[in-house]
């Protein structure tokens, strides 16, 4: 009985040990992941935001230019005729439509990114979540080996007082068995207690032996 329980014991054992080294090794990857996924989280929000500034940049110049163009083309025809005026005024008007459709073009753009950030950054909480929740299961399984630890220290404990008490036992038995064997010696050899026959026989025997 007393082997099966230590098997049995012996086997949570490595159980324990094998859950927490592959606990371990869930949260080695969950942090690798995590590593990784900021990486990549900070090149995207790095390349998107390279990639806004230099269309916002290529937009700016090549606007500008247009501008430019526009410009000395108008004060061209401001020497002209006041149609050619009207015609600038119509360009200038176009000219800022489209400015304020590039400035709204480029908000969203930003809005998007932005957007995108905010998903990355709710995927990160979820995996520290998960790794907060696997923390907590191998304290749990630390507590749990700390638990079967302390119940083999105790059933070592009471596996040696029991040894302790039977050799106890043992002992105590082979004194008295001593202890009747010497008394019994005792009472044969004076005729005690019912050995008293012996002395009757022994008497008769030394009286026939002086008759003799």
């Amino acid at each position: 009985m007393i082997q099966k329980v230590e098997a049995e014991l012996a086997r949570a054992q490595k159980k324990k040990e094998s859950n927490l080294r592959q606990q371990s090794l869930d949260i080695k990857v969950l942090n690798r992941y995590i590593g990784e996924q900021g990486m990549n989280l900070s090149k995207e929000t790095s390349y998107a935001k390279k990639s806004a500034e230099a269309a916002l940049s290529r937009i700016d110049r090549e606007w500008g230019r247009r501008i430019g163009e526009v410009k000395r083309e108008l004060g061209v025809c401001r020497e002209h005729t006041h149609q050619e005026e009207q015609c600038r005024n119509k360009s200038e008007i176009h000219l800022n439509e489209t400015l304020r459709n590039t400035k709204a073009k480029k908000r969203s753009s930003l809005a998007a990114c932005d957007a995108d950030i905010k998903e990355i950054a709710g995927r990160i909480t979820e995996l520290n979540a998960k790794i907060k929740v696997c923390k907590g299961h191998l304290k749990n399984a630390e507590l749990e080996r700390e638990m079967i630890n302390e119940f083999s220290s105790v059933y070592e404990c009471e596996m040696e007082q029991a040894r302790m008490e039977s050799e106890f036992r043992m002992k105590t038995k082979w004194a008295a068995v001593k202890l009747q064997s010497a008394w019994r010696g005792v009472m044969v050899r004076k005729a005690l207690g019912p050995y008293k026959y012996l002395k009757r026989k022994r008497t008769g025997r030394q009286g026939s032996k002086k008759k003799k």
